[in-house]
Order: structure tokens, then C-alpha cells, then sequence
């Protein structure tokens, strides 16, 4: 890897602290995602319009680059421009109203936090995380893009930890091993649950989000394999990704060009993740339900299911039952219900059709025999016997008539 020697000053603003991290000369073998953040002192300047250590470097740097800060917002815009960013809504007229009467200090740090209070703050920040962590409501993986019905529960997991500060280092240990804080948690497989417990199942859908079409697959073992291998890969993407801001997919092949990661050191990230994703113990992603529910709940749902089936057979026989006595108007040009007394198949049927003396498909059809493929009337029923040959077969009736509609 090769990298110009430069500075990037990240700054940072934790109380009063500033923070700064620079680009390292790769000829040392340090890169510069992997510095950790050191404390650094705002520029000394006198500028009425400071207000914390980050102004002090934006000051600066616009004065080496000549230029200035713009006028000041308004009241009024500077609340949109707030809203949109904090909860990509619009202000209400409440809002507005309450924000423009309240002229005590500390007005814009009170409507900062009414807005971080807001449950549309988790829905908009939510979704950038939701963004690099390769969310999706299906697989998505070429035409394998099949259903993942429950993902909105990952979804909705996301939005309640930005909603409720959930610790970012919590954050991450819950969506990487959620599955295994659970069973510290005290969880069994048909046991008892915990709302906890439910949570962690929920977070570890972050290593569900990679594209997956082994839902999919027809069944060629070496494409099957190739497809689960793509998972696999797809969410080592993901983490390296949204967890180390780095590239990893390179190093599946050859030593990275850009990002210090090394084949063998790819390969050594991918056994972590192989026990969860075991491409010799696949399990398809229809299959990966765990059936978590509080104390009751889960009687309830099965109860409610069987009550939910019966009403849906009944309106199924009810509507079988209309359409019987409601079907459309029409004209019956051919009706044989087979049950006619000591009647031959070959009264009303053939297997050639009127006019035509070859026979019908691709294998000829014995009419009023048991000599497969044959049909025959038995017991006042249509009886069909195969014979396991491939290739269609067919039966006409005798009677030749027009059936397009006037």
C-alpha cells in the first residue's frame, strides 16, 4: 500500500475536548484508521463569534483559506435546518411556535433535545446505520430475491437503541453475539424468555443482512456452495464495512492494494465467522427462526393460528358454496361426470381428435384397458393409469364442437 504523507485533523467535540488524528507514513506500517484519538488544544484565537473549541478550527481554516463564516440564521431556518437533520421531518407549527417564544438562555439547547427526544430522531439516524449494515427486506441476491418476513424486526431494533443512547460499544456486542449473550442471559430453546433475551435475537440479524440465495438454488451442489461462500463473504463486506470503515473484499483474492489487510489475514477474519455461518452445516434462511416469546405468549399465538386457519377454511367453503349457486351464465357444450352404468370411455371419447387418425401426444393413450398409460371408467369414476414413460398424452372427445363465445 502506498499513501502520501498528510494530515487530516478530525475534530471532535467530547465536554471540551478536541481530538486529532493524522494520516501515517505507510513506510512505518501504521495506518491511519487504526491511530487512536489524542487530545489536542483549539487554536488561540479572539473571535466573538466562538462558541466552542470546534469553531476555534473552522475559524482558523477558513481564514488560511480566506474566506469567512456567512451571516447568521434566523430563527426560524435555523430550527428547519435542525429538524431535517435530526429527524428528517419538517418542523410542526408547534414547534415553531414554542421554539420562536422561547427567548431564555439556553433555547437552542432545549429544542436540540426535544428533537434528540423525538422518535423520528431513531428513524432518521436509524437508517444510516441501517444503510452500512446492508439492510434489506429481501435477499436480494441476483433473481433469489425472496422474502425476509421478520427483518423489520431488526429494523425496529436499530431505531430503539439510537431512540434509548444504547452504549455503541452495547451496540455492536449485540448485533456481533447476540445469540451468545442470550444464553448467558439465562435463554433455553422452549423455555422462557425474557424481553431482553427477545432484543438480542433480534440484533444478530445484522449477520443476516448479506445478500443469501440459497433459498434459491437449483440444487447444483458447486453453484450451492459457491452461493453460501457469497454469504459468508458478503457479510465479512459488511462488518469490515460499517465496523472498521475498511474495504475487505479484495483480500478474498491477493493482499489488499489499498487497505493494510493481507489475504492470510482476511482468511483469519472469515474462521471467526464460519462457525455462525458453516458452509457444511448450511441452514437457509426460510429455516433460521428461533421461537422466542414472553411468558405466555407463545400458547397465545399458537392458539390464535389454529383459530385464524379454521376461519380461513370456513370462508373458503362459504365461498365454494356461492359459487356454485352464483357462477357466471353460460352454455355447457360437454359434460361427462363418468358415472353412467355399464358405460365405455370410448362412448364419448378417443384417443385422436375428430378428423385426425393419428393418435393424440406423444405416447398413445389405451382407452377401456389396464395396460398403462391407459383410461378407463371403474366404479363410476375416471380411473388413469401410468406408465412412467416420458412424453404427453392426451384424450378427445368424440364430439367436435365450437366453444368461442358469441
Amino acid at each position: 500500500m502506498s499513501c502520501a504523507i498528510r494530515s487530516l485533523v478530525l475534530v471532535l467535540l467530547f465536554g471540551l475536548t478536541a481530538v486529532e488524528l493524522s494520516y501515517a507514513d505507510s513506510e512505518n506500517g501504521e495506518h491511519w484508521a487504526f491511530r487512536s484519538f489524542a487530545p489536542i488544544d483549539p487554536p488561540l484565537i479572539e473571535d466573538a463569534r466562538i462558541r466552542t473549541p470546534i469553531d476555534s478550527f473552522v475559524i482558523t481554516r477558513l481564514d488560511e483559506q480566506g474566506l469567512t463564516l456567512s451571516d447568521e440564521a434566523d430563527r426560524s431556518t435555523l430550527l428547519r435546518r435542525v429538524s431535517f437533520d435530526l429527524t428528517g421531518l419538517s418542523p410542526t407549527p408547534e414547534e415553531i411556535a414554542t421554539y420562536l417564544a422561547d427567548h431564555a438562555d439556553g433555547a437552542y439547547q432545549r429544542m436540540i433535545e426535544r428533537y434528540l427526544g423525538s422518535p423520528h430522531y431513531g428513524e432518521r439516524w436509524g437508517g444510516h446505520w441501517l444503510d452500512v449494515a446492508g439492510y434489506a427486506d429481501s435477499n436480494g441476491y441476483f433473481n433469489a430475491d425472496t422474502d425476509r418476513p421478520l427483518a423489520y424486526r431488526y429494523r425496529d431494533y436499530v431505531i430503539r437503541a439510537l431512540n434509548s443512547d444504547k452504549p455503541f460499544d452495547r451496540f455492536v456486542h449485540e448485533q456481533l453475539a447476540g445469540d451468545e449473550l442470550a444464553e448467558l442471559a439465562g435463554y433455553q430453546p422452549e423455555g422462557q424468555v425474557t424481553a431482553q433475551v427477545i432484543e438480542l435475537f433480534e440484533a444478530t440479524h445484522y449477520l443476516r443482512n448479506s445478500q443469501d440465495g440459497t433459498d434459491s438454488s437449483d440444487g447444483n451442489p458447486d453453484e450451492l456452495k459457491t452461493d453460501k461462500y457469497k454469504v459468508l463473504e458478503g457479510t465479512l463486506q459488511i462488518m469490515g464495512a460499517s465496523l472498521l470503515g475498511l474495504k475487505l473484499q479484495c483480500a478474498r483474492c491477493h493482499d489488499h492494494k489499498y487497505e493494510p489487510i493481507g489475504q492470510h489475514e482476511y482468511y483469519q477474519l472469515q474462521a471467526i465467522f464460519y462457525p455462525a455461518l458453516n458452509v457444511d452445516q448450511w441452514i437457509k434462511p426460510k429455516d433460521r427462526v428461533v421461537h422466542a416469546a414472553l411468558a405466555g405468549n407463545l400458547a397465545r399465538w399458537k392458539e390464535d393460528n389454529v383459530r385464524i386457519d379454521a376461519k380461513i377454511s370456513e370462508a373458503h367453503q362459504a365461498y365454494n358454496r356461492w359459487l356454485q349457486q352464483n357462477h357466471e351464465p353460460s352454455v355447457t357444450v360437454c359434460k361427462d361426470q363418468f358415472d353412467h352404468p355399464q358405460s365405455s370411455l370410448t362412448t364419448f371419447w378417443s384417443n385422436t381428435a375428430p378428423n385426425i387418425e393419428t393418435p393424440l401426444g406423444e405416447v398413445a393413450v389405451h382407452i377401456d384397458t389396464e395396460i398403462a398409460p391407459a383410461a378407463i371408467i371403474a366404479e363410476g369414476q375416471l380411473k388413469i393409469l401410468t406408465s412412467g414413460v416420458p412424453g404427453d398424452r392426451a384424450l378427445s372427445t368424440k364430439q367436435a364442437f365450437d366453444w368461442t363465445p358469441d
